[in-house]
């Protein structure tokens, strides 16, 4: 899984290497050497983190890899679908953790974090039960109704990541 997005050069975790730090957007299937649209992610947590602002990590789950700028949580929020599932707004993906900050105190912050701060505000390094990414790019012309009817299809044309 590869994920795309836009973002300033960063420091990362307190070191002066060459990182970067990319906004994370949503996950995408690279099927040829051009990428697709992004593809819509489908995912049910342990607990209830829908109000908490997500962030990635490596895979080792001890550096930063991607975090958002307070001006990036417009619209973020994932949206609730059927039997507890939610459908990303965000950037969910299988090193994705959440952090204690809310959604609206975070938007609320002059400056982002710091990569020390994120890293103790992670509420759950292993949060996700299941996550499912669609075949098909993500369509704002998808209702809810859409995205409920693949819960209900036991995701039949979506690909099990968790």
């Amino acid at each position: 899984m590869l994920l795309v997005g836009c973002g300033s050069k960063r420091h990362l975790n307190g070191n002066h290497s060459d990182e970067t730090r990319v906004e994370a957007s949503v996950p995408v299937v690279m099927s040829s050497p051009v990428m697709d649209r992004p593809k819509a992610v489908i995912y049910k947590t342990k607990n209830d983190y829908i109000n908490l602002v997500p962030i990635t990590l490596d895979a080792s789950k001890t550096k930063v890899i991607s975090y958002p700028a307070p001006s990036d949580l417009v619209n973020a929020v994932p949206t609730k679908l059927i039997d507890g599932y939610l459908l990303d707004n965000r950037g969910i993906g299988i090193n994705t953790v959440f952090t204690r900050f809310t959604y609206e105190e975070y938007s609320r912050l002059k400056d982002v974090p710091s990569v020390a701060e994120l890293l103790s505000s992670i509420v759950d390094s292993d949060p996700f039960v299941e996550i499912y990414v669609t075949r098909e790019a993500k369509d704002s012309s998808n209702g809810i109704d859409f995205y409920n009817d693949i819960v209900n299809n036991n995701f039949a044309g979506c690909d099990r990541i968790k």
